[in-house]
């Protein structure tokens, strides 16, 4: 089966469910006011999104695989950041 759109893709769907956790997370408390490291996060919630989509439209799987790699160091960066949502809003229980 072949994917006609990105939305199809599991990853996109796993990158919209962080991007939204990382919204909710910031959105309240203290979080909400530590600007940068807010807004940080939210960039790259969306970046990784958005690197999935641009992987997508690609020719080359070669190329998709680029995009996807960048999408999962992106993710990667945002480890550093973990600790504060202990500080700053509560883990998200699966």
């Amino acid at each position: 089966m072949k994917l006609t759109r990105f939305e199809e893709l599991e990853v996109w769907q796993k990158a919209r469910e962080l991007a939204h956790v990382v919204y909710q997370l910031t959105a309240h408390g203290q979080f909400s006011r530590d600007y940068g490291l807010r807004d940080q996060m939210r960039r790259a919630g969306v970046s990784i999104m958005a690197n999935i989509v641009e992987g997508f439209s690609r020719k080359s799987n070669k190329e998709f695989s680029q995009f996807l790699f960048i999408a999962k160091s992106i993710r990667l960066s945002m480890f550093p950041f973990e600790p504060f949502r202990g500080v700053y809003g509560k883990k998200k229980e699966n």
